[in-house]
C-alpha cells in the first residue's frame, strides 16, 4: 500500500496532525517499543511504529515523524480541565478625596485614580442616637455606613442603622494633640472596649491631612497630601488616600472619616 495515499486520506479526515521534524534519523535508532494497550492502532505504516499514551512516534519511508492522539473528550483521562481562573491584579487602590466649601457642611466626594465618583461623606440623617454623625454613601448615593457619637464613643453602623447589632466598629481618642491624634478601632464581637489591643491603630495629624492606619504590624492605608515639588503651600481641602491589598475599601473609607471627624 502507498504511504502517501496512507497519510493523504488521514489528512482528509482531520484524523491526526502530522509534525514532521527538519532533521530525519535512523529508524533502528530510536525510542524501545511500548505496546498501546489502551488504544489500538488504526493503521500501520510499512516500517516501525511505536506507541506511547496520547502519542505515537512512526518511522517510514518518509522518515520519522510525530502522530498525536485526537483526545477522547468522553474518556476522563484524557478529558480537558477546566480553565484556571486568573487572579485579579494585586496593587494598592488610590483615592483623592475633595472637601467641598461654602457652607457644604464639610461634604467630600471621593474619586479613583480614573476621576470617577468612588463615594461621598455626607450629614447622616437622623436616627435619634447621638449628634454630629457622618455617613459614607457610594456613587448613587446609597448610604453604607453611619458614623454616630453618643456618650463621647464614635461607633460605625450598616447602612442607616443605629441598632447595636449593626456596629462595625468603635472608636476611642488615645491622643489628641496639635500635632498628633492617635484613635484605637476595635471591631466586634471580637473586639472590646475592655481588650488592651485593638484591632485597627489611627495615627496621624487632621490638620495636615495625615492619618496612617495600622492592624497588628502592617501597615493597611494611608492619607496624606499630595505634596509636589517646587510648592511651597497645599490645599487642605484635598488629599489622597492609599489603600493596600487584601483589605475592605469601605471599612478603611469609614476609619479615615471617622478619624477626621472625630474630636
Amino acid at each position: 500500500m502507498n504511504p502517501n495515499a496512507n497519510l493523504q486520506a488521514l489528512s482528509n479526515q482531520n484524523i491526526f496532525r502530522l509534525l514532521v521534524p527538519s532533521a530525519s534519523s535512523n529508524p533502528s535508532s530510536s525510542f524501545p517499543s511500548y505496546p498501546d494497550r489502551d488504544h489500538q492502532p488504526h493503521f500501520r505504516f510499512p516500517s516501525y511504529v511505536y506507541f506511547f499514551p496520547k502519542v505515537r512516534l512512526a518511522h517510514s519511508c518518509l522518515g520519522p515523524f510525530l502522530l498525536l492522539h485526537p483526545m477522547d473528550q468522553t474518556n476522563p483521562a484524557y478529558a480537558v480541565p477546566p480553565p484556571v481562573p486568573m487572579a485579579a491584579p494585586v496593587v494598592p487602590v488610590d483615592l483623592t478625596v475633595v472637601k467641598k466649601r461654602f457652607g457644604s457642611g464639610g461634604d467630600m466626594a471621593v474619586h479613583d485614580a480614573s476621576g470617577g465618583l468612588a463615594f461621598r461623606v455626607a450629614a447622616a440623617d437622623g436616627g435619634g442616637r447621638g449628634s454630629g454623625g457622618r455617613a459614607l454613601l457610594d456613587a448613587s448615593g446609597r448610604t453604607l455606613v453611619t458614623v454616630r457619637s453618643s456618650k463621647g464613643v464614635w461607633q460605625a453602623f450598616r447602612g442607616v442603622s443605629s441598632e447595636e447589632k449593626e456596629v462595625i466598629f468603635t472608636t476611642t481618642v488615645v491622643c489628641a494633640s496639635s500635632k498628633r491624634k492617635e484613635i484605637h478601632a476595635f471591631v466586634p464581637p471580637g473586639s472590646t472596649f475592655e481588650d488592651p489591643k485593638p484591632n485597627y491603630i489611627l495615627v496621624g495629624n487632621t490638620f495636615q491631612r495625615a492619618c496612617t492606619i495600622i492592624n497588628g504590624n502592617s501597615i493597611v492605608a494611608q492619607a496624606n497630601l499630595p505634596y509636589k515639588l517646587n510648592k511651597a503651600f497645599y490645599s487642605r481641602h484635598k488629599f489622597r488616600v492609599t489603600i493596600y491589598p487584601g483589605n475592605d475599601n469601605i471599612l478603611i473609607m469609614a476609619m479615615i472619616m471617622t478619624f477626621f471627624v472625630q474630636k
